[in-house]
């Protein structure tokens, strides 16, 4: 989440993808409020559901986080590359930990209040007496979609922190000679057959055997040193280029297969079973293939900029962080209305966009809550 280098090297797609990515949060985090939810429950759950946000959110999750985990790595190193590895460390924590810890006692406890106001309805608590129950961790209920202690959404977050500073040695190994060796192989397959380059497929299906969980945490580091390497070796990006008609026939035909599936039994079971291998080689493949259309896509299309990237290029990671403050309380509120399913969509996803543009425009005139929400300093 951090910039995606200055001047006139700067690859301003890149900076689309996250900003378009950041804000699908929006219409994407008010649709599970009307999903069906059959394993797990959710912060808030509309007492009807419609289909056509099951089939949007498992549109979504197919390349949703590989794209940030991607972004984010390519983004540490722009950041390690203007400046000393003490000075990287020192913007990490400014950047992702202040904010986390900020986020952490402050911004989630309102949104488990309103999910504990929602799972026990006959229960009558102030919030005051609520703010030292969320601290209470119950791990079988992690997820806070009860009420109890979670991360939320700041689980990227931390992830990023554990990433960016595992990742050091990795990154003082690849300025090595064997380091080097390591990205000639990797690259030469550029010069295979195009389907080679899919093999990088098969670490991603082994990671989701290992930790089949959603917010899998060897799944996304790959990505994270895939974003690295792409920007760190412009032989990558060209390996990329020139697999896109391939990655682009295999997404049409997952995408459609894997909409129409449901796959969240696979998430949960340790079985290494064709049939559960099968299923997390797909996914892993299709959220590989997703990743190299999208790049294409954007370096094509979108790499100029614009008075709205300029804007929301500053916006979007404290738009990321503070986002869920507002889709549920106003969700708590709309669920109870007997209005069109469809409507209440509509009316959660656009007026929590309205109010968080306006706490962000309201906000980021104050050095301390640009202190508390990663941003620099105005001057």
């Amino acid at each position: 989440m951090s910039t995606l280098k200055q001047g006139k090297e700067r690859r301003y797609y890149l900076d689309w993808l996250r900003i378009v990515a950041t804000l699908l949060l929006i219409p994407y985090h008010s649709a599970l409020i009307f999903k069906p939810h059959v394993i797990y429950s959710y912060y808030l759950e509309n007492s009807t559901t419609h289909p056509g946000f099951e089939f949007f959110i498992r549109f979504v999750n197919q390349w949703f986080m590989p794209l940030f985990f991607f972004i984010a790595g390519a983004a540490a190193k722009y950041s390690l590359d203007s400046r000393s590895k003490q000075e990287y460390c020192l913007e990490r924590l400014k950047r992702l930990l202040i904010p986390c810890i900020f986020g952490l006692f402050v911004l989630l406890p309102p949104i488990g209040y309103f999910t504990f106001l929602n799972h026990h309805q006959n229960v009558k608590i102030s919030f005051l007496q609520y703010y030292p129950l969320f601290f209470k961790i119950d791990y079988k209920h992690i997820n806070g979609f009860t009420g109890t202690f979670t991360p939320g959404h700041l689980w990227f977050i931390l992830y990023l922190i554990g990433f960016s500073f595992i990742l050091i040695p990795f990154f003082d190994y690849l300025k090595t000679s064997n380091g080097q060796n390591l990205i000639k192989a990797i690259t030469s397959l550029s010069h295979q057959p195009k389907v080679i380059i899919f093999l990088y497929v098969i670490p991603l299906t082994l990671a989701r055997m290992t930790c089949l969980v959603y917010y899998n945490p060897i799944y996304y580091f790959l990505f994270f040193i895939l974003g690295y390497l792409f920007i760190f070796n412009q032989q990558i990006e060209i390996i990329i280029e020139r697999n896109n008609t391939i990655a682009l026939s295999l997404v049409l035909i997952l995408t459609i297969f894997l909409s129409f599936l449901d796959i969240s039994e696979f998430h949960l079971i340790y079985k290494f079973t064709f049939l559960n291998v099968l299923i997390q080689l797909l996914l892993s493949l299709n959220s590989f293939c997703w990743l190299i259309v999208l790049l294409n896509f954007a370096r094509q299309y979108l790499n100029w900029s614009n008075p709205f990237i300029v804007y929301f290029n500053e916006a979007s990671y404290p738009i990321y962080i503070v986002h869920m403050n507002f889709i549920i309380p106003i969700g708590f509120y709309a669920v109870q209305w007997d209005i069109n399913i469809i409507f209440k969509f509509m009316l959660i996803t656009c007026t929590s966009f309205l109010i968080i543009l306006i706490f962000y425009e309201s906000m980021k005139r104050f050095n301390l809550m640009r202190f508390l929400f990663g941003m620099k300093f105005k001057i």
